[in-house]
């Protein structure tokens, strides 16, 4: 009797661990980690996204960044080229501009965009969390055919909202990019 109450036991801890192996999304083939790059190809952390059949959530950890706030997007294409031409301006040149920009459908203005994600705080030490879930973010959408790419970015991200009483019009930065500034980091999403 004693071996079949631990061979009962034995097996509902198993069963119960198993069960608990299954939230990793990655485990599950629902998502994936990317390393999170700067310009020179150094390591700053990663950036995991886990879809489900409602939304994409997206974490980023993330080390040697300049405090305080930082624009973090979705970007159209899955490549974190260092010194890349703009596809919409070939002549521009600079931190992964081929991945063009933020992940939108047509008509959407900045702040509004599928891939705007809310602001990355950097803490004083360099490091960063951020944990942002969207319903907007689909995985047809992030991993079609040349990916996408998570960016982060020098400046704080404005989401298009510049009061009435500073211009009477937003500018084409601030509609594209929410005066974001450079990409300081990227990640390859592709599927």
């Amino acid at each position: 009797m004693p071996r079949l109450r631990t061979a009962a036991l034995t097996l509902l801890a198993a069963t119960t661990l198993a069960a608990c192996g299954g939230n990793d999304p990655e485990a599950a083939g629902e998502g994936m980690t990317a390393p999170l790059v700067d310009a020179n190809g150094t390591g700053k952390g990663t950036v995991t996204i886990a879809f489900d059949d409602k939304a994409a959530t997206v974490t980023v950890k993330a080390t040697g960044l300049a405090p305080g706030l930082h624009g973090f997007h979705v970007h159209k294409t899955g490549v974190c080229e260092p010194d890349s031409a703009d596809p919409a301006k070939p002549e521009t040149k600079g931190a992964f501009l081929s991945a063009e920009g933020h992940l939108a459908k047509e008509g959407q203005s900045h702040g509004d965009h599928d891939g705007d994600l809310p602001s990355l705080l950097v803490q004083e030490d360099g490091s960063a969390e951020l944990v942002a879930t969207s319903d907007r973010l689909t995985r047809a959408d992030v991993l079609d055919d040349d990916g996408s790419a998570i960016m982060i970015h020098e400046m704080p991200d404005n989401f298009g909202n510049v009061p009435d009483r500073y211009t009477t019009t937003l500018d084409d930065t601030t509609k594209k990019t929410g005066d974001a500034g450079s990409r300081v980091a990227c990640a390859v999403l592709e599927g």
